[in-house]
């Protein structure tokens, strides 16, 4: 279906090893959520980070390789300087402030460093993947508003009531 019209070289490319952390990292976005919600609540915590090895990896690429991107480097100056900022003005915890730097630090270029290595197939794949599971999520919508709040359906995040 799908998944069989992916086409990635087996000796991969630069391009092909971001576009498959690409996919890698819509399939985690995509059902990040369910996982933190019904199938391991107990691994909830971790579920917030999953998704930073693979943009970890892609920024590795992109260093590696020397991809031109300027907006990519603009993003990193402005989230050096607001993790400095924030250490010296703000909450001053540096456990607080990396965990909010990863947004700036690793997603936020991931986004144009995906956008340069994307092609018009995988566009077409994105569309036909959203359309499929959105029926999928209209089914679970309903159902959840016609369940009790204490059905499983209806379970909060982490596995709270």
């Amino acid at each position: 279906m799908i998944l069989s019209s992916f086409n990635i070289n087996t000796q991969r490319s630069v391009s092909d090893k971001i576009r498959l952390c690409f996919w890698v990292y819509l399939v985690l976005l995509i059902f990040e959520g369910a996982m933190r919600k019904w199938i391991l609540p107990q691994l909830s915590n971790l579920f917030l980070v999953i998704r930073e090895p693979v943009t970890i990896y892609v920024v590795f690429l992109y260093f590696k390789y020397n991809l031109k991107s300027n907006i990519v480097k603009v993003l990193f100056i402005f989230s050096f300087i607001s993790f400095v900022l924030t250490l010296l003005f703000g909450h001053h915890n540096v456990l607080v402030a990396l965990y909010g730097v990863r947004i700036t630090l690793l997603h936020l270029p991931c986004i144009f460093i995906f956008g340069k290595v994307i092609t018009r197939e995988d566009i077409h794949l994105i569309g036909k993947a959203v359309l499929y599971i959105s029926v999928l999520m209209f089914i679970i919508i309903v159902v959840q508003y016609f369940s009790p709040k204490t059905a499983f359906i209806n379970i909060g995040t982490g596995g709270s009531g």
